[in-house]
């Protein structure tokens, strides 16, 4: 076991350890410098800290970012010793001792970051795997309206250790980025600016043929009427009996995804107003989730 600790405390094992050191946390560092820059720029120019409109351009920063940090990752545990031994080639003992201390460094550190590693190591290791998948893949990206571990937000970065949301109430949610593997992703626009809408009215089930075809009428008026519509996209509505009530079901797509709350607002007060003015006879029946 002396004999073992000797050859890790030779200088070569320093310099390959400083060296995954630098690779865990300076690439990190620098790419939350120059977002802390971009941002403090926006703000002299009198810009919002981020451009929703440019979604395509954070989603390829995300990818550039997750490529350099694999890359840099690699160099540092696999292609450093292999680097650092060519300075220690020789028949001589104290060189040979250096090598041996060298690989094994090597193969305790990729044991241990495939293996075994502390939480900060497994979680830069499932971290930066999911950000490589992201860029990818695409199965989330940047400004995208998704529900993750069950809290739903806007995207505001993909990090090494954290996914940021931002929720309808603008609290920021941290999820931890390797967890994600064995999560449920689901994502409303899927990249598009714009995503489907869902929403749900109940008449009572006494409610006549006429009567069925005002509250449809309404609803379809009020879509249209609506500044929220995305009108490139289909909408349609149908009707299912239901024991207590009927149900009328109406989806169309909301312009921004982020709108959908007031999009929903708009249809909702039009279909409540008229059923108000009309006598419509409604149902307080509420469909379970």
């Amino acid at each position: 076991m002396e004999e073992m600790i000797n050859k890790l405390l030779t200088w070569p094992v320093m310099i390959y350890l400083l060296i995954i050191t630098f690779a865990f946390f300076v690439p990190e560092m620098w790419f939350q410098h120059q977002c802390r820059k971009k941002a403090k720029r926006r703000q002299l120019a009198g810009l919002p800290a981020d451009n929703l409109m440019n979604v395509t351009e954070t989603l390829s920063q995300t990818r550039f970012e997750a490529q350099v940090q694999s890359l840099v990752f690699i160099l540092a545990v696999i292609v450093a010793p292999f680097m650092i031994g060519m300075f220690l080639l020789g028949d001589d003992s104290n060189r040979k001792e250096q090598r041996d201390g060298l690989a094994l460094a090597f193969a305790g550190m990729l044991i241990w970051s495939l293996t075994t590693g502390t939480d900060v190591a497994k979680a830069f290791l499932g971290g930066l795997s999911f950000r490589t998948l992201v860029a990818f893949r695409k199965p989330i990206q940047v400004g995208d309206r998704v529900t993750l571990q069950e809290h739903s937000g806007k995207v505001l970065s993909i990090g090494t250790f954290f996914v940021m949301l931002q929720t309808e109430n603008d609290d920021l949610v941290s999820i931890p980025t390797h967890g994600l593997w064995s999560s449920v992703l689901i994502s409303a626009n899927a990249g598009e600016r714009y995503s489907l809408c869902v929403m749900d009215f109940y008449l009572a089930s006494f409610a006549t043929q006429a009567q069925r075809q005002q509250a449809e009428d309404i609803i379809w008026d009020a879509i249209q009427a609506s500044p929220y519509l995305e009108v490139s996209q289909p909408m349609q509505i149908y009707m299912s009996q239901m024991p207590l009530a009927i149900q009328l079901t109406a989806k169309a797509y909301v312009a921004s995804t982020y709108n959908e709350f007031l999009f929903k607002s708009d249809v909702t007060t039009a279909f409540l107003n008229h059923a108000a003015e009309n006598d419509l006879p409604l149902s307080h029946f509420q469909k379970q989730k």
